[in-house]
């Protein structure tokens, strides 16, 4: 500062070399004019000093003193460098008022000393910014942010820092007035010109870091978004000095899971960044607490547990009525989550009301498009729809469509929300009115709404975010469903063109994004990239795959936490990973036209085409689970049907109860003839409503042979053991009236991924038969199932050796030590025929870390197991694969995914059909019915065919209680079913 170096030459002329502040302070004795310039001196380094230590009120205290003696200096530049810094120290204090008077000034002081400007007074404008910013005078804090960016561009030397500042404090704006689209390249730029400065300033990037990750998650990028926030968190960590700036960021990384429908791991970040506030704070009150309740709640209220929503909601309305910020935008968003409660208990009056009072404090007195508004008005029409308000529904709707066609343009990802409630109030305004008008309504509206999301669909390649969208859009084509089904019962519009539409909807939602990823699997074998790159593209897979299992061997075996320094270090090296694959993955799309167009191909087939795959014995079974009824699709080579079945029963719980009853005995849960009884009283009675509901209204219509596609909640369902009337006698299974005595079952993803796995062409012809392993053939040790372990089976040993009896082609088994993970996968492309007799393990949290075990490698954990993840790097030519072991047919459930895991994964890798399993199967059945079903395969039978023969011989033979469905129901077949060739 310039008078401070007028002080120290005063001080230097009166003999002073090193003047120290002893000698300052006598000399400030003295009330000649140079000692005015070492008191204006002592009094600024008395408030630089108090600044430093945090001491605002003090600093405060002696800039203003300095700026007594600056003025009597006639010094204009003291003055205002006195000014700017009480200024800081009055923001520091949240005296806004008071800052912007201390700065206002010291600027007006800088801009007559400098007319081109000058570094202080750009950074002067940038405190302003912020300043004005608090005050909610968002148009004067984007002015001084602009006018600090027009100074600093007439002075271009050296001003990096100050640039990161004034493109963070626009960021900073556009963020607060939810113009997120805007803020992002705001804070880009900062970031751009913070790489720039000589030394790192962690904090500051760790905050511009942290902005830009949530609003990359508020604009629909939530991957992107944990990216950028999980390098803020590494940043917040290495800064032990702000302990709160991480727990901010853990709650932004919570919001990002959030939006990802990730909800374990949302909650785990969430009650990390509660945690981290409570080390430090206690339970203070402050804004920061209050938005970590918010956080959690809108996670439970996102998963539908209101009661604990309701909780935190309370929790975080109570902190900000202490703090009085009952008037503030924050207050706003506790409405919205006060009203989405109301909304999901059915109090919609009470929802409205809450709705309303959170727009107007979210819109203030901004008359700008805001998308945490048009967020509201969206929850706003839905509460109003339900109340019957219809007309005002539609103006709320509408409202939100405009808001985001401001904010986003006319093709946002988020419209189709709007879109499809539109339609279906026109729909509830059709079944009130019964004009066929509002009908026709409704069906544009659901139209454009499934255009809007096909092209999200199309648009992200990742398979988190194509979850996502289709958990969403799970709704949406019910309802589309719903209202095409009622102009199909009343005659209105062509009823072919009707029933194609509704097919191809339903077909959407059942395996997209398994039928998406073959899809490209199959573009990069015929798109003509060269084996070079394929090679590079599939080495960034498997190391992305191995990092993922690192990481998951982190988490579950060496239980590290979220915030553990190994597991930061994984995610940030996963996300840059991701990153790598996706620039391959546009490499290719940029560079090999043929790529593309077979990657973007359609991927649904028409009634016709899935006809065209039936013979005149067999028929397609598709359901489609709305919120309120199930949709049958029944296919026939020479005809289509719909069928309506209203959703008053509880589809879930009978499922559950039914696999509990198989089950539950058998996995040793109680040991007694009185639960033994119990469970199978439990099976029997959800059999029957079961099959009451789902088939006996079409059972006149089926033929023999059934592909079944289930829908939402029937994915564990075997539907062989559905029961058409009560057994004679509870323990003779051979009065057990089994839906298999009666069909013939296969099992499909959907009709276009069946049509997928028989037309597969596979990269090569296989020149081998079987490829078997058995890798627990180690003792004659008696074990009860093929679970995940460790543990001997005997069984499946001799299950390999009977098998290949029945093989013609040349085969091969391998047992114990020489059934290992690597052996099995540089062999497996050669084989028409991977039997697997071994363990495994489903997980229904993450899918992809479904596996199947080899032998035991005492070295590295990794190479015992083979995940699903891993599968999704192989090419396989097998025509079939059996997963001999437990739960292979389980794993991630979720709306147009259906189930990923194992079977799944070895259909990707070029299976054309799988055998897997629903439950921990049993090592002896299991071994006989295997034996059974090759018999049957030997003699030339379809593949459906020979696994009913082979699970009805098993009953025929089986004593008493062992022809109970827990031994042989566990096993289905999922793809072609055709005959195996020689």
């Amino acid at each position: 500062m310039i008078y401070f170096r007028k002080a120290v030459l005063v001080l230097l002329m009166l003999g002073n070399c090193m003047p120290s502040f002893t000698q300052v302070q006598d000399v400030m004795k003295d009330e000649s004019l140079g000692t005015k310039a070492a008191k204006a001196l002592v009094t600024s380094e008395k408030a630089i000093g108090y600044f430093e230590s945090k001491q605002f009120k003090e600093a405060i205290q002696w800039a203003d003193s300095s700026l007594y003696y600056g003025r009597e200096l006639n010094n204009l530049e003291a003055d205002a460098e006195a000014q700017y810094l009480a200024g800081r120290a009055a923001y520091k204090l949240d005296s806004f008022k008071l800052s912007k008077i201390y700065l206002e000034s010291a600027l007006k002081n800088w801009e007559s000393l400098y007319a081109q400007g000058s570094i202080m007074a750009a950074r002067c404008a940038i405190e302003l910014s912020r300043t004005f910013l608090k005050l909610e005078k968002v148009r004067a804090a984007r002015e001084m942010a602009q006018k600090a960016l027009t100074i600093l561009d007439e002075n271009p030397n050296e001003n990096a820092p100050e640039r990161t500042r004034a493109y963070f404090s626009l960021g900073n704006i556009n963020h607060a007035i939810t113009n997120y689209n805007e803020a992002i390249p705001n804070f880009e730029k900062a970031l751009e010109w913070l790489n720039k400065m000589p030394e790192d300033d962690i904090r500051l990037k760790s905050g511009i870091l942290a902005k830009l990750g949530t609003d990359y998650n508020y604009t629909g990028a939530p991957e992107k978004g944990i990216n950028l926030i999980l390098q803020a968190i590494k940043l917040n960590l290495s800064d032990e000095t702000d302990t709160l700036a991480l727990a901010g960021t853990y709650n932004s990384l919570a919001e990002c899971y959030t939006s990802l429908k990730k909800y374990e791991t949302a909650i785990s970040y969430s009650d990390l960044a509660l945690s981290t506030y409570q080390a430090v704070e206690g339970n203070n009150p402050s804004g920061l607490l209050s938005f970590c309740y918010s956080v959690k709640g809108q996670i439970f209220l996102d998963m539908g547990n209101t009661d604990a929503a309701s909780e935190f909601a309370l929790k975080s309305n109570e902190v900000l009525l202490a703090l009085n910020e009952n008037d503030s935008s924050a207050y706003g968003y506790t409405n919205h989550d006060r009203a989405r409660i109301y909304y999901a208990a059915g109090k919609y009056l009470s929802a409205i009301d809450w709705e309303k009072k959170a727009i107007e404090f979210l819109k203030g007195n901004s008359s700008e498009p805001n998308q945490d508004v048009s967020a509201v008005l969206l929850w706003l029409g839905r509460a109003q729809m339900a109340a019957g308000y219809y007309d005002a529904a539609l103006k709320s709707f509408h409202e939100d469509l405009d808001m985001l066609g401001q904010i986003f343009g006319t093709e946002s990802d988020f419209s189709y929300h709007a879109l499809a409630e539109i339609g279906k109030c026109y729909y509830l305004m059709f079944l009130h009115e019964g004009r066929d008008s509002l009908l026709l309504q409704s069906l544009e509206y659901f139209h454009n709404a499934e255009i809007v999301l096909r092209a999200g669909l199309k648009k992200h390649d990742s398979r988190n975010m194509r979850r996502k969208l289709l958990i969403d859009a799970h709704k949406l084509y019910g309802d589309y469903l719903t209202s095409l089904y009622s102009c199909m019962q009343r005659k209105i519009g062509s009823e072919n063109q009707i029933k194609e539409k509704a097919w191809q909807v339903s077909e959407t939602m059942h395996g997209y994004s398994l039928s998406a990823s073959i899809q490209e699997s199959n573009a990069r074998q015929f798109a003509g990239i060269p084996s070079i790159e394929l090679e590079k593209d599939s080495m960034l897979r498997e190391e992305l795959i191995r990092l993922e299992y690192e990481k998951q061997f982190a988490l579950e075996y060496l239980k590290l936490s979220l915030n553990d320094s190994v597991i930061l270090e994984l995610n940030l090296k996963l996300t840059s990973q991701k990153e790598a694959c996706r620039q391959s993955e546009q490499y290719f799309e940029q560079h090999y036209p043929d790529y593309h167009s077979l990657k973007y191909a359609p991927k649904t087939i028409s009634i016709r085409e899935a006809q065209a795959l039936l013979s005149d014995r067999q028929c397609i079974l598709e359901f489609f689970t709305a919120d309120s009824a199930i949709f049958t699709f029944l296919i026939k080579k020479n005809d289509f049907r719909i069928y309506e079945t209203p959703l008053n029963f509880p589809l879930d719980s009978l499922v559950d109860r039914l696999i509990h009853g198989i089950t539950g005995f058998y996995n040793g849960e109680q040991l007694s003839d009185e639960f033994y009884a119990e469970t199978l009283r439990e099976y029997t009675t959800s059999a029957q409503k079961l099959y009451q509901k789902l088939v006996e209204p079409i059972e006149e219509q089926l033929l023999p042979e059934l592909i079944i596609i289930p829908g939402d909640g029937m994915a564990s369902l075997p539907f062989e053991t559905l029961l058409s009337a009560s057994p004679k006698t509870l323990n003779n299974f051979s009065t057990y009236p089994f839906w298999l005595h009666k069909h013939t079952i296969f099992y499909g993803y959907s009709a276009s991924m069946y049509q997928q796995m028989v037309s597969n062409i596979h990269r090569k012809s296989p020149n081998q038969g079987l490829l078997g392993i058995a890798p627990y053939f180690l003792d004659e040790s008696a074990q009860a199932s093929r679970t995940s372990g460790t543990g001997s089976l005997p069984n499946s040993g001799k299950e390999l050796q009977q098998i290949q009896q029945y093989v013609s082609k040349k085969s091969l088994a391998l047992y114990g030590h020489e059934a290992s993970k690597n052996k099995f996968l540089k062999m497996a492309g050669d084989y028409q025929i991977l039997h697997l007799a071994t363990h495994a393990k489903a997980n229904q949290r993450d899918g992809a870390f479904c596996y199947l075990s080899f032998f035991p490698d005492s070295i590295d954990e990794q190479n015992s197991t083979l995940t699903a993840a891993e599968l999704y790097n192989y090419y396989l030519n097998a025509d079939m694969v059996v997963l001999s072991a437990c739960e292979t047919g389980l794993g991630e459930t979720s709306s147009g995914d259906g189930v990923m895991g194992l079977a799944s994964a070895f259909a990707y890798a070029g299976a054309k059909c799988i055998v897997s399993s629903l439950w921990q199967v049993n090592d002896k059945s299991t071994m006989q019915i295997m034996e059974n079903y090759y018999r049957e395969l030997q003699d030339g039978k379809p593949k459906n065919t020979a696994l009913v023969e082979a699970k009805r011989s098993y009953i025929k033979s089986s004593q008493a209680q062992y022809a109970h469905p827990f031994f042989w129901a566990g096993f289905i077949g999922i793809g072609d079913f055709k005959a195996l060739k020689n």
